[in-house]
């Protein structure tokens, strides 16, 4: 099956610019993807414009978008606008598919700012940090932000992971302090349906999808495949 791709300009509420793909036929579902808070809309290694495009060929409409103060999204680092993009996002792709149901996919810490409610849509976090880690992280900020380390800790590369930096390239990413706290206080309750964990890492939802190792792997060709595969095939069951 084709897929047609477009960017669409939020005007009405100002919240960014959309990365449309949608199938040639009338699509059966509709799927937002939220990226991790440090990266971009392409997500970690381009996992998620890869599943964005997948998914758009196996006739879903999918669409992301740069979370505001990343990339073509020029507004300040705010996780209250960030809930709003994702919900403004939702709400423009339900009604370009009216009678289809709109999941959400979000990366990381991304999965902080999930809406609350999505049925009859499905909410999927992968591989979501704990909201003690993170705050842990904000407890070493400096001059209200903290910034990652080259080379990254062993120790810290799943959770610099979560915050959407290469855990060999964390120098250059900056998260204020505030931001982070936000984070974490959202995190508390969680916020989706289904979660995709690494395996032996504790799941907080009881659907989930475990991975074979850590989530340093979800950059390999081979796991992205795999892994955008089993979702296409998850969401599919809930369209």
């Amino acid at each position: 099956m084709g897929l047609e791709q477009a960017l669409v300009r939020l005007e009405e509420t100002k919240h960014g610019v959309l990365m449309l793909r949608r199938p040639v036929q009338a699509p059966t579902a509709g799927v937002v993807i939220v990226h991790a808070p440090g990266e971009n809309r392409t997500g970690n290694n381009y996992l998620l414009s890869h599943a964005a495009a997948q998914m758009a060929a196996r006739s879903m409409a999918t669409v992301n978008f740069h979370l505001s103060g990343f990339g073509d999204s020029l507004g300040r680092k705010d996780v209250a606008t960030w809930a709003t993009q994702v919900e403004s996002a939702g709400a423009w792709l339900a009604a370009e598919i009216p009678g289809r149901p709109v999941h959400f996919i979000a990366r990381g810490a991304g999965a902080a700012v999930l809406p609350t409610d999505a049925a009859p849509g499905q909410r999927i976090a992968i591989s979501p940090p704990t909201p003690a880690e993170v705050k842990e992280l904000a407890a070493t900020a400096r001059h209200g932000s903290v910034t990652g380390l080259h080379p990254c800790p062993p120790d810290k590369a799943t959770l610099w992971a979560a915050l959407g930096a290469e855990p060999n390239l964390v120098g250059g990413l900056e998260l204020p302090e505030l931001v982070l706290m936000d984070v974490a206080s959202r995190l508390e309750t969680p916020r989706w349906d289904h979660e995709v964990v690494p395996r032996g890492r504790e799941a907080r939802v009881r659907s989930r999808v475990l991975l074979p190792a850590d989530d340093l792997l979800v950059r390999l060709q081979t796991t992205r495949l795999g892994l955008t595969h089993t979702l296409i095939e998850f969401l599919r069951s809930w369209s």
